[in-house]
């Protein structure tokens, strides 16, 4: 099969088609998307929500119990993919001890990347 590169304007304008044939030869159009998020701070935002959601409802389960295991996953999932989006392999963590100066802007520069208004 060879593809034929189509380039068009779709959202953003930064996608490219690929035109091919599938094995049965209907045309198959193939759609390249950017492997990063636009502006994912809302999304990171909305994410933090039910991170401490999950956190609270985890809290008040039977230690150890399904329910607890559960919730811990997705804490777990909900870390990695915060990962993924932000490269900052620990995008929520926080500190035993207090913040410190550096962790208080770090937080300050995460609270406003979440509501759209700044970079990492």
């Amino acid at each position: 099969m060879t593809a034929l590169n189509v380039k068009v304007m779709l959202d953003s304008g930064r996608f490219e088609n690929k035109i091919g044939t599938s094995i049965e030869g209907g045309a198959v159009v193939y759609r390249k998307k950017p492997d990063q998020l636009e502006n994912p701070g809302p999304l990171i935002g909305e994410t933090r929500r039910c991170r401490e959601a999950a956190i609270r409802a985890a809290s008040s389960a039977k230690s150890h119990g399904v329910t607890y295991h559960a919730l811990q996953m997705v804490v777990v999932a909900i870390d990695g993919a915060a990962h993924v989006i932000t490269g900052q392999p620990y995008y929520f963590s926080e500190g035993g001890t207090g913040p410190s100066e550096s962790e208080r802007a770090r937080a300050a520069r995460q609270h406003a990347f979440e509501r759209g208004e700044g970079e990492l």
